[in-house]
């Protein structure tokens, strides 16, 4: 958690530093759908997951020029799971861990009318999930691809709203179990993908 902080916090301020023409920064809630498949290097079975979770973030952008269209998206949130099922059994979902999302994308965008704007991106995405019960860990951390298409509204001067479409196709998987003192890990294979509609506010700077 605080790694993916302290990285959304550099990409925040380098960003704002290098691309000193227009910055966006906003927040926003959405909520994730999600189907994938998991299967442990060695392991003769796969685990089939269907879930959905409210997510909460803080997501911004930023462009070059006033008028230029290329620039970096970067977000974080937290996903609580609303409802789980592995291998078409349900998951008690009242206890499971939060899920931290953090993402980065080459951002495009496209004046739609004085109004509007639409925002597309393009990157690299990282989630990670973290159970400990009675000195007993298990972590569970995903790569992805990942894309987004967002409606930007400006409201005021400085003031916008956004309602977008996020996808994400994971690539990559590792779990890591720890007890003890003592951990073993295991590279995932990952296939699948999650679908996240959500809206926010955006502050323009």
């Amino acid at each position: 958690m605080k790694k993916c902080i302290v990285v959304f916090l550099v990409l925040l301020g380098v960003s704002g530093f290098l691309f000193a023409g227009v910055n966006y920064i906003g927040a926003s809630v959405g909520v994730d759908f999600l189907q994938r498949t998991m299967t442990s290097e060695g392991a003769s079975g796969s685990i089939n997951q269907s879930a959905t979770g409210l997510g909460f973030g803080v997501k911004g952008a930023s462009y070059f020029g006033d008028n230029d269209e290329w620039g970096i998206g970067y977000s974080l949130g937290l996903v609580k799971m609303l409802s789980d099922k592995m291998n078409e059994i349900k998951v008690d979902v009242s206890d499971e861990p939060i899920v931290i999302d953090f993402g980065v994308k080459g951002q495009y965008r496209y004046a739609v009318s004085d109004e509007l704007d639409l925002h597309a991106g393009v990157g690299f995405g990282y989630t990670t999930q973290t159970d400990e019960d009675s000195g007993a860990g298990l972590s569970l951390s995903i790569s992805s691809i990942i894309g987004g298409v967002d409606l930007v509204y400006n409201v005021s001067d400085t003031i916008f709203v956004n309602a977008g479409l996020a996808i994400g196709i994971p690539v990559s998987g590792k779990m890591v179990v720890s007890s003890g003192g003592a951990s073993a890990s295991a590279d995932l294979s990952v296939s699948g993908i999650t679908f996240t509609p959500s809206i926010g506010v955006l502050y323009k700077f």
